[in-house]
């Protein structure tokens, strides 16, 4: 979610104190914002001052300019947004989203530029899972070949280990899946 407090010139909403036991917004010059209307196409609250007190104000001109007041949105859902906000400025966090940059999106880059997976070709839910998990098996399948020292792909040792991997685990094919059983006629 952007900060629109970060816009030059304008009071952003973080200027503006929310109290939750009343249900309003106080201003910087202290005056309150009422809950006036509920958006639910847009999932908010709408919260405004009335217009002669923000019209009287000396502070309007770093507030608003428009003629009715000051209004601002709430999301109905504001409180788990700031306690990711919160969660975001942790260590721990901070680690974890610098983990994802150097481990997960080059994967992602690269089944997007290498791998075709720009767009998916199939459509429905379980063949588009289908599709990325495949893609994600060779992209480990090169990653094990390369961690068995094959620099050049394929040579004869890493063709033998990928034999090997796929003599363990035998794959069925859809042929012999949807191939009706010897069974009596009518079964």
């Amino acid at each position: 979610m952007p900060h629109w407090s970060r816009r030059s010139g304008r009071y952003g909403p973080d200027k503006f104190t929310y109290l939750p036991d009343r249900d309003v917004y106080v201003c910087p010059g202290g005056q309150e914002l009422t809950k006036v209307m509920t958006k639910y196409t847009e999932n908010a609250y709408a919260y405004g001052a009335r217009a002669q007190v923000c019209n009287a104000c000396p502070a309007k001109s770093l507030c608003t300019d428009r003629i009715k007041g000051r209004t601002l949105q709430r999301p109905f859902d504001q409180e788990y947004i700031e306690r990711v906000r919160r969660y975001h400025e942790t260590a721990a966090c901070q680690r974890a989203i610098r983990k994802r940059k150097s481990w997960l999106e080059p994967l992602f880059g690269e089944a997007k530029a290498v791998h075709g997976l720009r767009r998916f070709r199939l459509r429905g839910l379980e063949k588009v899972n289908m599709e990325a998990l495949m893609t994600a098996a060779g992209q480990n399948l090169k990653r094990l070949l390369n961690h068995w020292g094959s620099r050049r792909w394929p040579t004869p040792r890493s063709l033998a280990l990928l034999h090997r991997l796929l003599l363990l685990r035998p794959v069925l094919s859809p042929v012999a899946v949807l191939r009706p059983s010897s069974g009596p006629a009518g079964c």
